[in-house]
């Protein structure tokens, strides 16, 4: 045997080929009873920590990338510190968070007369459009309710971008891909939802290190906090009232010169103790990074659509979902952020999920849902 034929053997026997993005051994159907298989490590991790995507055109992807590029930056404008959340965090507290209470009862007795009426059978011309006009009335006052909260829930946001972004990825099918069936395009999805995360991610750290402002800090988490929805808790310390105005702090914290300045007599704790629950300023400063994580989940449930799809990817994808939130969690309790965190994190993950049923809702029929949905949950229950 020459070596040029025994360095080819020994390459085809060392290392493990893709195909479709999966490892798969070459000699696997020709090897021994009970012989050991090597493995690829590298395969291993990257299929651990990276969803395989579907290959697609570039032209394709360009266009995907840029549809679940336009949710994303929206809510980074509007909802993060990287954008003009602050002021929209103070106007949505400010002017409508007293309504979202009769707006929630408003929808729920809506819901109630259309159970009554048994709208769902609605079968005529007329009775289809009124059951769509209907339906779009409760979505969009669920999402008003939603923003209407932000001061008590400033998880909201996040929550609502998750639930729609799926939403206006089907709505860009329609449009755009009319004659593909849901559950390819969702399939394409995965590597354009990966190919965003990880670009919001890098700018986000960028942005934290571009400025001393831009860290998290105790200065950072006190500027700026009532003006963003946080309510003071001095009914605990009223001590820490203004004596200008006693529903305001005795304290006031300049960003610029990193420092906090108190009034008369006013105690040097309590910038500690009078917003320690309240996430607003928290979530103001990580919401890109929630994006990140809420485009990762997507992109991962996305791969479990194609038609190769196996165990192994919902095995990983539960085992990393875990990971990365029980240690944004830690991040977040290292930083003095430990109250209201665990509500956020299981409306969080409620609310991915949520977003992956709309994906499941709009690839298959009702018998097929159903058919999935239980196998789904057999393979978590299993890993």
């Amino acid at each position: 045997m020459s070596s040029s034929e025994e360095i080819s053997e020994l390459i085809d026997s060392s290392y493990v080929t893709m195909t479709n993005g999966r490892g798969t051994d070459k000699n696997a159907s020709s090897s021994k009873p009970g012989e050991k298989k090597p493995v690829d490590v590298r395969n291993a991790l990257v299929r651990f920590f990276f969803p395989s995507t579907e290959r697609i055109k570039c032209t394709t992807f360009i266009s995907l990338t840029l549809m679940t590029a336009i949710p994303a930056l929206i809510y980074i404008f509007f909802f993060t510190k990287m954008g003009y959340g602050a002021r929209s965090f103070y106007y949505l507290s400010e002017k409508y968070q007293q309504y979202a209470t009769s707006l929630l009862g408003g929808l729920g007795g809506l819901f109630c007369l259309l159970y009554i009426f048994d709208f769902t059978e609605w079968k005529s011309k007329l009775g289809k459009v009124l059951k769509d006009v209907f339906i779009v009335v409760l979505v969009s006052g669920v999402c008003l309710w939603f923003l209407f909260q932000t001061g008590y829930r400033p998880y909201g946001p996040i929550c609502l971008f998750l639930l729609m972004t799926p939403m206006w990825l089907v709505a860009m099918k329609i449009i755009f891909y009319p004659h593909k069936p849901t559950k390819v395009f969702v399939s394409w999805l995965g590597g354009p939802l990966l190919f965003v995360s990880t670009i919001v991610l890098g700018l986000w750290i960028a942005w934290s290190f571009a400025a001393d402002e831009n860290e998290w800090s105790e200065i950072t988490e006190w500027h700026g906090a009532e003006e963003v929805g946080c309510v003071p808790d001095l009914e605990t310390y009223p001590e820490c009232a203004s004596r200008r105005n006693e529903e305001r702090v005795c304290f006031e914290v300049s960003l610029e010169e990193n420092k906090v300045y108190y009034e008369n007599n006013c105690p040097e704790y309590c910038p500690d103790y009078v917003f320690s629950t309240c996430l607003n300023t928290f979530i103001l400063w990580s919401g890109p990074l929630l994006v990140s994580l809420g485009l990762f989940f997507l992109s991962f449930f996305s791969t479990f659509l194609r038609d190769d799809s196996v165990e192994e990817d919902v095995s990983n994808f539960g085992k990393l979902w875990l990971v990365l939130l029980f240690a944004m969690w830690v991040i977040a309790s290292m930083s003095g952020v430990s109250a209201g965190l665990s509500a956020a994190m299981i409306a969080f993950t409620l609310a991915a999920f949520m977003a992956s049923a709309v994906f499941l809702a709009c690839s298959y029929s009702r018998t097929e849902i159903k058919s999935q949905r239980t196998e789904y949950m057999q393979r978590f229950e299993q890993k």
